[in-house]
């Protein structure tokens, strides 16, 4: 399964007890808060397919779909970039807001496929605009268990390992979507 660089990466080690690749990430703000049609630009100038070659990439084991993918969502980062002149400093995590923006939708198209409301992991996952950032360990595991808990109480026994695989990847992604859209909205002094 491929990971965001930010995508809250203890959530999968603890989802699916494999090791961190990277621990958890303070994100600080910096100068220029960036407004809503800036932050909306990439996911809304995607096309379907690309977007779906999004999703299929993140689960991908091999690197060149990977990169096969994002090659084709580059050229859309810099668009928006260039036409709300993002500053500088915050190109990088602007990049991979854009790779969540448009990851997210298309994860919970896949949720709902499979017969899980991702509303259910929104509202327990306690991610979203008021909310602080987590992407420390302990956020995230108690993330996890809040939404783990809310699907087994809508769902008993729905949650196997297949969706419990595409459910991490959302929650992972979820957290990361709002913690960088937290970072890119913030107006402070760097």
């Amino acid at each position: 399964m491929r990971l965001l660089p930010l995508a809250a990466p203890a959530l999968l080690a603890a989802l699916f007890a494999t090791p961190a690749p990277v621990a958890a990430q303070t994100l600080t703000p910096v100068s220029q808060s960036l407004p809503p049609a800036a932050l909306d630009c990439v996911r809304d100038t995607a096309p379907a397919a690309v977007r779906a070659r999004i999703a299929d990439s993140a689960t991908a084991e091999d690197d060149a779909v990977f990169d096969a993918a994002q090659a084709e969502l580059v050229p859309l980062i810099a668009a928006c970039t260039t036409r709300f002149a993002v500053p500088e400093e915050k190109r990088d995590v602007y990049a991979v807001f854009g790779t969540s923006s448009v990851l997210l939708p298309e994860l919970a198209d896949r949720l709902r496929t499979a017969g899980l409301d991702p509303l259910i992991a929104d509202r327990a996952s306690g991610a979203g605009p008021s909310a602080e950032p987590a992407l420390s360990e302990e956020a995230v595991k108690a993330m996890i268990t809040r939404v783990v808990d809310a699907y087994e109480q809508a769902s008993p026994g729905k949650l196997d390992e297949k969706h419990a695989a595409l459910l991490g990847l959302y929650i992972g992604n979820l957290a990361s979507y709002w913690a960088l859209r937290s970072v890119l909205a913030k107006e402070t002094v760097a």
